[in-house]
């Protein structure tokens, strides 16, 4: 009987370790950023694992990502290119939502003092269609070009008295699913100040 049991433990190990493998083996670069999905009834959907693949110029960086189900089967994966960080500028990916047949991408621009802003990608899990990443302007989504734009938003979160900016944070529940948005005002490089306003958007981008 012992016997028995130490060749099932073997064997469960053994198991184990090839799962682990496979998923070290599914993307040649390096992983930066994975989560948990749960669907609207908060049932365990499956697994996504972002990874930084390359460096495509010296502003930008490669991006895939890649979907495995509840029984650690691929079912999803594609690429995107982001911006390279710089020694005064950081970012990182906060938050993976699934929304119906969608993914909704968080990621965070932050330096040593404050978090500047956040954006979305969204991410269809039918055609693997990945959008632009999308921030809030004036309470409407709007496309966000990091490399143009961080240096001006920048600059005002470190030297101007205030400036307003607005926090997108994903939520899905059976009844249901979109984002809040609400907005507030950063003081310099301290702490914001309570919502001034908040919305809620559907995956759609729709208020």
């Amino acid at each position: 009987m012992k016997v028995k049991l130490i060749l099932l433990s073997l064997l469960c190990s053994l198991a184990s370790f090839g799962q682990m493998q496979d998923l070290m083996n599914l993307s040649k670069g390096e992983i930066v950023y994975s989560s948990i999905l749960y669907d609207s009834n908060e049932n365990l959907y499956g697994y996504f694992y972002l990874y930084q693949t390359d460096k495509t110029s010296s502003k930008t960086m490669k991006f895939e990502y890649v979907v495995l189900d509840k029984n650690l089967n691929k079912v999803n994966n594609g690429e995107f290119e982001g911006m390279k960080e710089d020694y005064l500028l950081y970012s990182r990916f906060d938050d993976c939502t699934l929304m119906g047949d969608k993914l909704i991408l968080d990621k965070i621009y932050y330096t040593q003092d404050a978090i500047i802003l956040n954006t979305i990608r969204i991410i269809s899990l039918k055609d693997n269609n990945i959008s632009n990443e999308k921030r809030i302007i004036d309470g409407k989504f709007t496309d966000f070009d990091p490399i143009t734009e961080l240096k001006k938003i920048r600059t005002k979160a470190t030297f101007s008295t205030s400036y307003e900016r607005s926090f997108i944070n994903s939520y899905c529940n059976e009844q249901k699913s979109g984002m809040f948005v609400h907005s507030a005002t950063l003081y310099g490089t301290s702490s914001y100040s309570n919502p001034s306003n908040m919305n809620f958007y559907n995956s759609d981008l729709k208020q």
